[in-house]
């Protein structure tokens, strides 16, 4: 009968202190920055990019491809490739890149052929560091491009 008697008790304070910490969680939610990171304007799954057909996938990706071979700047570039890399570092990407490239010497257009060869070459190199440290690409833009920027590399 004791038993009986106490178990009520325990459920009433346990559902006090739950709502008390709810509470005290919410509080400190709302307190907390949020910090915010550049997103995707859309939502793509790089495992359906990455199965594509290259037919397909140029028909739907030439655009952000297109824009990615016009910049110019190797900090836009990093930011492109934050923002879109789940499009640009899938091997259709880098096969358009290097067609591109080929086009444009062929067609005669030099200087552009040389902007769009060195985008691919930092999408392929990339894609290749990634696989030889056994991570995501997604997760070796920002190192690449620091090691870009070091200056004592190019020094010595």
């Amino acid at each position: 009968d004791v038993d009986n008697e106490t178990k009520p008790t325990t459920k009433t304070s346990s559902s006090a202190a739950k709502k008390e910490s709810s509470t005290t969680t919410k509080a400190i939610t709302k307190a907390a920055p949020k910090l915010v990171q550049p997103q995707p304007t859309e939502t793509i799954n790089s495992v359906a990019v990455s199965m594509m057909t290259y037919h397909d996938f140029t028909e739907k990706y030439a655009h952000v491809v297109e824009e990615f071979m016009a910049i110019d700047s190797l900090d836009r570039s990093k930011d492109f490739l934050l923002q879109k890399g789940d499009i640009l570092l899938q091997e259709n990407a880098s096969s358009y890149l290097l067609l591109a490239s080929l086009e444009d010497e062929m067609n005669g257009f030099h200087e552009k052929m040389k902007l769009v060869a060195r985008q691919s070459q930092i999408v392929s190199n990339i894609a290749e560091l990634a696989k030889s440290l056994q991570r995501h690409p997604g997760n070796v833009i920002v190192p690449f491009f620091q090691r870009m920027e070091d200056k004592q590399l190019y020094a010595g």
